[in-house]
């Protein structure tokens, strides 16, 4: 039987190779047509007119990463600012990366200089930038184009050597299906003869489109390895915790600071205890926008009414255009606004809070003793007044002692010590201090904090003691009086002034008894007396002693 040979089927062996070769083909022609394409886009604006800068870090993300190509053109002195769009500008004076910078134009100061900050940054960059210093305005992105760049500039070997490797193996592939191609075409035009070309479209046709993509590719992949010395770099460097903002890469946000707002209001308190809700003021535009302004935010009370206003930091700089305040609290009780004031801006008034009496912290000298003689009651008897932590006072009864701070060999003697507050105060009349010298006093309470009274003087000279005798239910003090000269003298218990019986030029004593030192108003326990002659312009203390006061309605006075 006669006929043509039945040829076998290919193996599916066969058919799997050659599709898997055609797709690694297709694969390493995409790349390299992708590598063209980027690096013809980074280099070929430069011949308009266009620097190029290339990306070293990533503050500008998402947008703008690290590796890719910013195309920029001058800004002309005449020109508007660009506000909202990214700008390269020579790094501050002392920054951590000088060189160029690159970042985004976010608003203006009252004084007229810019704030920037990069897209990826919570902070606006703490420098403000003058107008002038402006390099220029970016107008077109190209991403990845120089990362082999990146790569070399900083050491990173294994991300270099991964990409050449990959682009060789796509050069070497193109490289073997382009030369099978040219001699399958330059068979077919040996069956089909034309006249020869000449120049470049006889070399393109020599070597085949394919070939000469694979020669463009090699050399324009050189030109990305090589684009470091001849593009800027540009330091696009963080400053704070980030927040990769969306913003658009040529989208204005134009954000002049105008005002200020209160987001959040204090809450109610109690007197010298901090806020529990701090408060936080927001510089806005004038419709209230957003802003990434950094001018200080001055807190204080609108009206004070005596009170003041402590915070751990006031003023506070804005971050991101907002200030927040901490441990912020007002002493005094009562109702009040706080008003935020900041340069340039309109101030801003916050919502009423009260700030109520709370619970007793402290004792406080509200009335301290003056100068007085040594062994005299105090001229200015001292009161002890039990307050809040922010001085309000409270209506207290807790037990309260005075003592001397620093006794130096010295003895305080008062009529009644401890004493029971009433009404958040109490007074220590008839203390006394037997020696000369500079003194405080200081007053004490369980679970409250101690006060120190102001300092005060004991002067000169120990006065004498009365002579004392006593008898049942009497006691009776006496002195050595000035002869025959009609004297008036005055005689106090406890510092409180009585009936002094007896007192006179001719008569030189007194005496205590139930009507002049009665249970009602004096308590048992030991008192203090003084004996006072009255002169021109005042008194004069002549003399002191102590009594023992007994408790029995018929109480009993008994010489110490």
């Amino acid at each position: 039987m006669t006929g043509e040979p039945i040829q076998e089927p290919q193996s599916r062996r066969a058919v799997a190779a050659a599709w898997g070769l055609l797709v690694l083909r297709l694969l390493a022609r995409g790349y390299l047509v992708f590598l063209v394409a980027l690096a013809a886009c980074a280099v070929g604006p430069m011949a308009f007119g266009l620097t190029g800068t290339v990306v070293q870090s990533g503050s500008m993300m998402p947008h703008i990463g690290v590796g890719d190509v910013v195309l920029s053109r001058p800004l002309p002195a005449d020109a508007a600012t660009p506000l909202g769009r990214v700008v390269t500008f020579p790094a501050p004076s002392g920054s951590a990366a000088p060189g160029i910078r690159l970042h985004r134009i976010v608003g203006v100061n009252p004084d007229g200089t810019l704030i920037t900050a990069g897209d990826a940054n919570r902070d606006a960059d703490s420098a403000p930038l003058p107008r002038a210093d402006i390099i220029a305005v970016g107008c077109l992105l190209v991403p990845w184009v120089g990362l082999p760049a990146y790569w070399l500039q900083h050491g990173l070997a294994l991300p270099f050597a991964a990409w050449l490797a990959v682009t060789l193996l796509a050069l070497i592939i193109e490289f073997l299906a382009s030369r099978d191609e040219t001699k399958e075409r330059r068979e077919r035009r040996s069956r089909h003869a034309r006249p020869p070309r000449r120049g470049i479209p006889a070399l393109v046709g020599s070597i085949g489109v394919e070939s000469a993509l694979s020669v463009l590719s090699l050399v324009l992949c050189a030109a990305m390895v090589a684009i470091a010395p001849i593009t800027p770099s540009a330091s696009s460097a963080f400053t704070g915790t980030t927040i990769n903002a969306a913003n658009n890469w040529v989208a204005a946000i134009f954000a002049t600071a105008v005002k200020l707002h209160f987001t959040t209001n204090p809450s109610n308190s109690t007197g010298g205890v901090a806020f529990a809700v701090q408060p936080a003021v927001a510089i806005q535009t004038s419709s209230g926008g957003s802003t990434t302004s950094t001018a200080p935010v001055t807190l204080s009370i609108s009206t004070p009414q005596g009170a003041t206003l402590r915070c751990t930091a006031n003023p506070v700089a804005a971050v991101a255009g907002t200030a927040r305040f901490t441990g912020c609290a007002v002493d005094k009780a009562g109702t009040y606004t706080l008003s935020a004031t900041s340069p340039g801006l309109s101030s801003a008034i916050s919502t009423n809070f009260t700030v109520a009496v709370g619970p007793a912290n402290k004792l406080v000298f509200s009335v301290s003793p003056t100068a007085t003689q040594a062994n005299t009651t105090f001229v200015t008897t001292p009161v002890v007044t039990v307050t809040d932590a922010g001085g309000n006072t409270v209506a207290s009864t807790a037990s309260i002692s005075v003592s001397l701070t620093t006794a130096q060999g010295a003895t305080l003697t008062c009529g009644t010590n401890p004493k029971n507050a009433t009404a958040g105060q109490v007074s220590f009349p008839g203390c006394r201090i037997n020696r000369t010298g500079t003194y405080t006093l200081t007053a004490s309470s369980s679970g409250l904090l101690a006060g120190v009274s102001s300092g005060f003087t004991i002067t000169g000279p120990v006065l004498p003691l009365l002579s004392c005798s006593d008898q049942t239910w009497i006691a009776t003090f006496s002195w050595s009086p000035t002869p025959y000269a009609p004297t008036v003298y005055r005689l106090y218990v406890n510092g409180i002034q009585v009936p002094a019986t007896g007192a006179d030029g001719w008569n030189s004593y007194v005496q205590l008894t139930s009507s002049n030192v009665p249970v009602s108003i004096f308590p048992a326990g030991t008192a203090t007396l003084e004996v006072r002659k009255v002169v021109s312009g005042g008194e004069v203390v002549i003399g002191d002693g102590t009594v023992h006061l007994g408790t029995a309605a018929m109480r009993t006075y008994t010489c110490d």
